[in-house]
C-alpha cells in the first residue's frame, strides 16, 4: 500500500510478502541505508483522463493506492515444511482519494462508468539523482463517490480501481490492471 497526505507528510508505503523457509544467516547483515532521499507528498502530480503533465488535478489532498496479489502456499508431504508452490494468483489495484471540490469531475466519471486514465507520479531530481515512482491506469472504474462535509472546503471522497487492458502490461503481454515504474540511481536488474 503507497499512502500520501500534500499538507504533512511523505509517500509512504507497507507490505507483505510471502516466501519459502529461510536459512538463519551465516554472518550479521551489514547495514546499507539508501542515499535515496524520501519523497515528500506533495511533490507528487496525478493525471485524470490524461497523465499526471498532460491532464493534471491540482485539488487532489490524500491518497492510498493498495495492490494485491493472491498468494496461497501448497503444502504437501514431501519431506520439508517448504510449500510445494506458492500460487500466484489475480493482481489489482485500488485506489482512495480526496480532492477539494472544485467541479464534479470524479462524481460524473463514476455514474456514467467513463473509466478515464488515472496516473499517479511521484519525482525528484535529475539525471543520475533523478527518483521517480509512478503509477499507471489506463482504465480506472470510480467505485464511488461522495461529498465530504468535514472540513472548511467541501471536498470529493472517491474509491476506485484499474481496469484490466492491454497498455499496462508492459513486456509480459496479456491484460493488467496497471503499471509501476520506479527510476533511481540503482543498476537496472537489481531489483529481482
Amino acid at each position: 500500500m503507497f499512502e500520501f497526505t500534500a499538507a504533512t507528510g511523505l509517500l509512504t508505503w507497507t507490505g507483505k510478502a510471502n516466501s519459502w523457509v529461510s536459512q538463519p544467516a551465516a554472518a550479521r547483515p551489514t547495514s546499507a541505508p539508501s542515499g535515496v532521499l524520501p519523497q515528500a507528498g506533495w511533490v507528487g502530480l496525478m493525471g485524470l483522463g490524461g497523465t499526471a503533465v498532460g491532464a493534471p488535478i491540482t485539488s487532489l489532498k490524500t491518497a492510498k493506492i493498495t495492490i494485491t496479489r493472491e498468494l496461497e502456499n501448497e503444502f504437501t508431504v514431501n519431506g520439508t515444511q517448504n510449500p510445494l508452490v506458492i500460487f500466484r494468483g489475480g493482481l489489482s489495484v485500488a485506489f482512495d482519494a480526496t480532492f477539494i471540490a472544485q467541479n464534479e469531475t470524479v462524481y460524473t466519471d463514476m455514474i456514467q462508468n467513463t473509466q478515464p486514465q488515472v496516473q499517479f507520479q511521484f519525482q525528484t531530481g535529475t539525471g543520475s539523482s533523478l527518483a521517480l515512482v509512478q503509477f499507471d491506469m489506463q482504465k480506472a472504474a470510480f467505485t464511488s463517490a461522495a461529498p465530504d462535509f468535514s472540513a472548511k472546503t467541501v471536498n470529493w471522497s472517491v474509491s476506485g480501481k484499474g481496469v484490466f487492458n492491454t497498455t499496462n502490461v508492459g513486456t509480459s503481454g496479456g491484460l493488467a490492471p496497471f503499471q509501476t515504474t520506479l527510476k533511481n540511481a540503482v543498476a537496472s536488474g537489481t531489483y529481482v
